[in-house]
């Protein structure tokens, strides 16, 4: 789901979210980067050349 949106509609946009551990309750706030969209996709793509090897 957050692969969806950081590759679509927050694509270039910061943003963050909310974490909330389902054992304790702590919630935490998670920062998701501008350019998280570009690194997962050079992620998936040299995930992708390795397997090719």
């Amino acid at each position: 789901m957050i692969a969806d949106l950081i590759t679509g509609p927050l694509n270039g946009k910061e943003f963050r979210f909310h974490q909330t551990d389902p054992n304790t309750g702590k919630c935490t706030v998670q920062t998701v980067t501008a350019d998280a969209g570009e690194k997962l996709k050079a992620a998936v793509e040299a995930a992708a050349n390795a397997q090719t090897l």
